[in-house]
């Protein structure tokens, strides 16, 4: 309500920073791996999403270009990329260093979850949401390949290990689920 960002030390409780917000408060926020970015999103409309340098304590640019709310996001487990996934199925794979997108394409409506993994060697991106299914993205081609079925209502929730091996989803079924993200 008072429309800022607290950053503290989770170890001592402490207060480390308080940063300032301006316009719509942000409703979502994704923390970089090595703690220096934090994506920031709202549900409104016409509400941008923005990155936070935690170092400097200003936003970085000015907002991420999605036309509409961005309903999903997620870090590289290098922190080298971010997601972003909008409402209306634009996603967006920007590079961190300069936050130009590197690559862009659509997915199905409604994706309310996302993640990637940035292993050199085998880069992955899942997504999720009110189709009760976890998709696999393939970054080659975008082409969009099902898991087998395994919630049986929205997801809500999706996280992936640093390795990209597994995933884990939470739907609004009330199941959390563990995938085999390997393949």
């Amino acid at each position: 309500r008072d429309r800022t960002i607290k950053v503290w030390d989770a170890a001592t409780g402490e207060e480390k920073r308080t940063i300032p917000v301006v316009g719509q408060p942000p409703t979502g926020l994704w923390i970089s791996p090595d703690e220096r970015l934090v994506l920031l999103t709202a549900t409104q409309m016409g509400a941008p999403s923005k990155v936070l340098d935690l170092e400097s304590g200003r936003f970085i640019g000015s907002q991420l270009g999605h036309e509409g709310v961005v309903t999903a996001a997620g870090f590289s487990s290098d922190g080298s990329h971010v997601m972003t996934v909008e409402q209306k199925g634009a996603v967006r794979l920007w590079e961190t260093s300069k936050f130009k997108v590197a690559s862009s394409f659509k997915v199905p409506l409604h994706t309310a979850a996302a993640v990637i993994s940035a292993d050199p060697k085998n880069p992955k991106i899942l997504i999720a949401g009110m189709d009760r299914a976890l998709k696999r993205v393939r970054l080659a081609d975008s082409h969009i390949e099902p898991f087998e079925p395994g919630h049986a209502d929205a997801i809500a929730s999706l996280r992936m290990n640093p390795s990209g091996d597994r995933a884990i989803s939470a739907g609004r079924d009330r199941r959390v689920i563990v995938w085999d993200a390997a393949q």
